[in-house]
């Protein structure tokens, strides 16, 4: 999914400015991805594979961010929110799981705190926005809901019982579901 939307905003960038960052994300992303498939799973590329992950999203941002200012709505700013809230959710329990597995770095726990602060703050946004639907305050709704459960799943700590690292992984996808349907329903909206 990843390569097939990278192609596509590699083809749909609208300046040199935006081309050039995918171009950038493309170099980064083959890196990253021949990290986690290139070879068989180990411990020791934790650390490689929680910076890769970092630049890959900072690029990943910056495009986004591009893109924003070049739509110049409203919508694309709650497109973009929201859109970042499915990153948010992957970035936690990235970050979650790195701290159980001990691969984290000296930063992952405070980069945990973080992104579920930003996440809550962006779904108090969103919940708030004047544009939403019926439908978008519904999926809004049950995303709270799981983020109360996903919050509890992140405060256990993670050891022999693995129950708290599913709790975090479905939970975390859950989410990432959701705000999936949400980026859809804010980009139908009318412009």
């Amino acid at each position: 999914l990843f390569d097939r939307q990278l192609v596509e905003l590699k083809n749909y960038s609208p300046t040199p400015e935006i081309r050039e960052t995918y171009q950038k994300l493309e170099k980064s992303w083959i890196a990253y991805k021949d990290l986690l498939l290139g070879s068989m799973p180990a411990k020791e590329n934790g650390s490689k594979v929680l910076a890769f992950s970092e630049e890959v999203l900072a690029l990943a941002q910056q495009g986004t961010v591009q893109l924003e200012k070049y739509a110049g709505s409203n919508a694309g700013r709650l497109v973009n929110i929201s859109g970042r809230q499915r990153m948010l959710s992957q970035r936690m329990a990235k970050f979650y799981q790195a701290l159980a597995w001990n691969v984290g770095n000296d930063s992952s726990a405070s980069d945990l705190d973080k992104a579920q602060k930003e996440f809550a703050a962006a779904h108090k946004e969103l919940a708030a926005a004047s544009v939403n639907t019926a439908k978008i305050q519904e999926s809004l709704e049950l995303v709270n809901q799981q983020w109360f459960f996903f919050q509890t799943a992140l405060g256990q700590k993670a050891g022999p019982d693995k129950r708290p690292q599913t709790a975090v992984a479905t939970t975390s996808e859950r989410i990432l579901e959701e705000m999936d349907a949400v980026v859809g329903l804010y980009e139908k909206l009318p412009k």
